[in-house]
């Protein structure tokens, strides 16, 4: 899982910071035990286009958080 996780992530990275207010895209882990959970988009406070950024990439939840 590892290996395609991070592989969906190189090739979605570029276009999901081309998102106004995108500031980061990475690996999403669990807080508890650091299991990889799906994906982390990282968005400023004025992010204007948030409905741009998908709930999936290639089958891995997408989290979007706060910067």
């Amino acid at each position: 899982m590892d290996v395609k996780i991070y592989n969906t992530l190189n090739e979605n990275e570029e276009w999901l910071l081309e998102i106004e207010g995108v500031g980061v895209a990475g690996i999403a882990r669990n807080e508890s035990d650091n299991h990889i959970i799906g994906i982390a988009v990282y968005v400023e406070d004025n992010v204007t286009n948030a409905q741009k950024i998908p709930s999936e990439l290639g089958h891995f939840e997408v989290f979007v958080k706060k910067l």
